[in-house]
C-alpha cells in the first residue's frame, strides 16, 4: 500500500472502531481481539488490514482521547473507552 492507501485504511479502521464503541460502550480488547471481532463490520474482510494499520488507528484514537489503554499481565495492551467521570451531588 502507498501512503494514501495507508491513511485511508487507518481512517476506515478508526471510524469502524468508533462505531463499534458507540454500539458496545463497555467493550475492551487487545489489538488482536479488535482485529478479530470489532472490525468484522467492515464490508471487506478484516484480514485485509495489517496489524500495523490497526495499531496506528488505535494509537490515533488514544491520542484523541477516544480510547484509553490498560497494561495486562504478559505485556498485552487492552483498549477501551475512557471511564465517564461521575457527577458529584
Amino acid at each position: 500500500m502507498n501512503t494514501t492507501q495507508d491513511d485511508d485504511a487507518r481512517r476506515g479502521i478508526a471510524q469502524t472502531i468508533t462505531r463499534y464503541l458507540a454500539n458496545h460502550p463497555n467493550a475492551a480488547d487487545t489489538v488482536d481481539g479488535i482485529a478479530a471481532y470489532w472490525l468484522t463490520e467492515i464490508e471487506e474482510s478484516a484480514a485485509m488490514f495489517r496489524i500495523d494499520h490497526i495499531q496506528r488507528a488505535l494509537d490515533q484514537l488514544v491520542r484523541q482521547g477516544v480510547l484509553t489503554t490498560c497494561m495486562l499481565p504478559g505485556g498485552h495492551v487492552l483498549y477501551r473507552k475512557p471511564p465517564v467521570p461521575q457527577e458529584r451531588a
